[in-house]
């Protein structure tokens, strides 16, 4: 079963800690050679474009994510609605299942967050 999860529910979910683990564990399973991609599309469109971000983790259960994003920069003045508006797709890497679907905006800013504290982090044992 796929879940859908809002914003609300992804920020509800997932704490600042949780996410500086899952990014370090990124970090090391890609340095050892245990992802897959990263892949990247971009479509232009008239008012905007779309941005397509994929990669995935191999382990005891592989994940696939894929990350589409809509660039509009005249949203906010045009029709009131964000610049930016996307979703996250994530699927088992084993065999294809979709897992859940996301708001981008909210698992973006807690990524954001996470990364430099990450980073300081997996720098401070090396």
């Amino acid at each position: 079963m796929t879940l859908i999860l809002s914003r609300r529910d992804v920020l509800d979910l997932l704490s600042l800690p949780d996410c500086i683990d899952a990014v370090e564990r990124a970090f090391r399973l890609h340095a050892e050679g245990r992802s897959l991609g990263p892949g990247v599309l971009e479509v232009r469109a008239a008012a905007g474009g779309f941005h397509i971000k994929a990669a995935g983790l191999l382990g005891e259960r592989s994940y696939f994510a894929a990350k589409t994003n809509a660039n509009f920069p005249d949203n906010p003045r045009r029709f009131g609605r964000p610049t930016i508006q996307g979703t996250v797709m994530l699927a088992d890497a084993g065999n294809g299942e979709p897992l859940a679907i996301m708001d981008s905006g909210s698992g973006q800013r807690i990524g954001i967050r996470s990364m430099p504290q990450s980073q300081l982090r997996l720098g401070e044992r090396h």
